[in-house]
C-alpha cells in the first residue's frame, strides 16, 4: 500500500520571533487555507527562539484555532 507524501510547511521561526503579528497571522492562515482543507494538516511551530514574545506565539495558535475543521469520516 502506498501512502501519499506531503510536504509540510513550517512557519519561519524568525518571523514568529520578530513579527509583526499581522504577518504571522497572515502566513499561518495562508498555509492553513492552501494545505489544510478537509482537516489534513499539522501546523508545526518549533525551534522558536527563547526571547520570542508570547504574543507572537499565541498569534500562531489563535490563527490555527480560528481555522479548525470538523472531521468528516
Amino acid at each position: 500500500m502506498r501512502l501519499p507524501i506531503f510536504a509540510l510547511p513550517l512557519l519561519d521561526a524568525r518571523l514568529i520571533q520578530t513579527g509583526p503579528v499581522s504577518e504571522i497571522r497572515a502566513r499561518a492562515q495562508k498555509f492553513i487555507k492552501e494545505v489544510g482543507e478537509e482537516g489534513r494538516f499539522v501546523l508545526f511551530i518549533n525551534d522558536i527562539p527563547y526571547d520570542t514574545s508570547p504574543e507572537n506565539i499565541h498569534t500562531v495558535v489563535s490563527a490555527a484555532l480560528d481555522h479548525q475543521y470538523t472531521f468528516k469520516g
